[in-house]
Formats: structure tokens, C-alpha cells, sequence
């Protein structure tokens, strides 16, 4: 009897422990490749993960879908350089699932393999919110990675990277 309240016990916990879909998708605008990321055992999520592939800010703006963002950094599928200037643009519109959250854009050094910096948390409400920021003083030789994460409730929208 006790194995049998121990094994139900166990089912429990394992399906509360099951976490939502959390993705990212870019657009190669140059190839016409969309990079979004499947929920299939078969493939691998990079979006939690640190890009490996390059995108070319200088040549198309890196378009960006963002869905069911939460409090983990969920990190573009590509790696940029900044301009001359040392900058990167970082374009969005996001709305909160429900109720207010706040959205955090990072960046992260993959040359130094370092974080470098969050953006202050930008207030979000269930209508949609637009903005514009941007990353200065970036070395244009070392690689970037963007990121976003959302607390205490998660968000979608989409953003737009460029120089």
C-alpha cells in the first residue's frame, strides 16, 4: 500500500514538474530560412542555449518572434557583431499573457563567454508595448548574443536586432 501512495506521489510531481514551450524564432532575411526552433524530441532547442550560428546585422535586421517568455534568458539563435560605432539595436513590441510583468533584454559577450549587461526592467501590460534600445561600447570584433526574459509573468511579442 505505502509503494503504491509513494509511486502516485512520484506520477504527481513528474507531470507538476513538466515546463511550458518557451521559444524564439529568427528570420534569415538573406537566405529566406526561418530558424524557428520545433518542440519535437528529435531536435534540439537552442533558444535556452548559446547560438553557434553568425547573422550578418550590416547586411538585414535580425526579426525576431518571441512566445511564452519567461524568467529563463531565452537567447536569439544567432551571434552578432556590432557596427563601427560599437552599438546594437534591440527594436520590440510585447504584451504580458495576463496582468503587468516586466521584460529584461541582456546581452552576452560569446567571445569573452561573459554576461555584459540587462537592460532595467521595461513595465508590460497586457497591451501591446513598443520600444527602442541599444547596447554602446561594444568591442565590434568580440561576438554578441541578445537575450530576454520576462518576470513575474511571462510575454510574447517580437523585437527586431540591428545596427
Amino acid at each position: 500500500m505505502k509503494k503504491k501512495i509513494l509511486n502516485i506521489i512520484l506520477v504527481v510531481s513528474m507531470l507538476l514538474s513538466v515546463s511550458a514551450n518557451i521559444y524564439a524564432d529568427g528570420t534569415d532575411d538573406k537566405y529566406g530560412v526561418n530558424s524557428f526552433l520545433l518542440d519535437y524530441p528529435k531536435y534540439q532547442t537552442r533558444s535556452l542555449d548559446l547560438p553557434t550560428e553568425y547573422y550578418d546585422l550590416s547586411e538585414n535586421d535580425y526579426n525576431a518572434t518571441l512566445s511564452v517568455v519567461g524568467k529563463n534568458k531565452l537567447y536569439t539563435n544567432r551571434w552578432f557583431y556590432s557596427n563601427g560605432d560599437g552599438r546594437i539595436y534591440v527594436d520590440y513590441s510585447v504584451k504580458s499573457s495576463s496582468g503587468s510583468s516586466n521584460l529584461y533584454i541582456g546581452l552576452y559577450n560569446a567571445t569573452k563567454h561573459k554576461h555584459v549587461v540587462e537592460y532595467d526592467a521595461i513595465s508590460v501590460g497586457t497591451n501591446n508595448k513598443n520600444g527602442r534600445m541599444y547596447f554602446y561600447g561594444l568591442n565590434p570584433a568580440h561576438k554578441y548574443v541578445i537575450y530576454f526574459r520576462a518576470h513575474p509573468k511571462s510575454i510574447s511579442g517580437s523585437a527586431t536586432i540591428s545596427h
